[in-house]
């Protein structure tokens, strides 16, 4: 007797992690149903939104899965969805951009496929924008904190105890006020803030931005929302 094909694996889903965010509709062993989940509801607008994803995708076997996002076209930009491209990562390190991506705005929902197989790994990362989590922040606030030059303080702490970092640099006659990160979806922003961060302090070099300005940098402001 011939021995029956062993039974395919349905591909798992998790973002129990720092920034996950995702719910599951459905997973087989080629085709994930998503949905993005809400965030918490703001104090003022008392309205959820919704547009950051971030999860792990482990395949059973080698092999091209279909993924979607259902309900892409009810979050709180959906023009957004057009020019993306998700981001993919195995390592969480290096990310590139999944060039199959497709947001069919008649349906509301943002596809892609991905090959779990040959030089791509079974086991990756999707996220709607290279993640930048708390423990990187953390990591920047005590680097800031150690730069001559600079001040860190407490604006206050957030419903759940974390720390409202303010960065103040120079003591110049113009003050100038920079936040970031206002929404918990955009990382893109805390890149920026890192960025700006390590030229006015010389992190990574010897020069420095004029002191001709007082600048408080308020690298995030929702560090509770990832």
């Amino acid at each position: 007797m011939g021995s029956s094909a062993a039974p395919a694996i349905a591909v798992s889903i998790s973002s129990a992690f720092d920034a996950g965010n995702i719910d599951v509709t459905s997973a087989d062993a080629s085709s994930v149903r998503l949905k993005v989940r809400p965030d918490p509801p703001t104090e003022l607008e008392k309205k959820c939104h919704s547009q950051w994803f971030y999860f792990r995708a482990s395949a059973g076997q080698p092999g091209v899965v279909s993924y979607e996002i259902s309900n892409a076209g009810a979050t709180s930009y959906p023009e957004g969805w057009k020019a993306l491209k998700v981001c993919a990562s195995a390592d969480r390190k290096v990310w590139t951009r999944v060039d199959t991506t497709n947001y069919a705005a008649d349906a509301g929902a943002l596809r892609w496929t991905y090959d779990h197989g040959g030089a791509n790994p079974c086991s990756v990362y999707f996220a709607y924008f290279d993640p930048y989590d708390y423990e990187r922040h953390l990591d920047l606030i005590a680097r800031c904190a150690a730069a001559p030059g600079s001040r860190v303080r407490s604006l206050g702490q957030t419903l759940d105890g974390r720390e409202l970092d303010c960065v103040e640099v120079g003591d110049g006659p113009k003050h100038v006020w920079v936040i970031h990160r206002q929404h918990p979806g955009e990382s893109q922003a805390s890149w920026f803030a890192e960025g700006l961060l390590r030229r006015l302090l010389g992190l990574d070099s010897s020069g420095r931005c004029t002191r001709a300005r007082s600048v408080r940098m308020w690298p995030r402001c929702s560090p509770s929302c990832d």
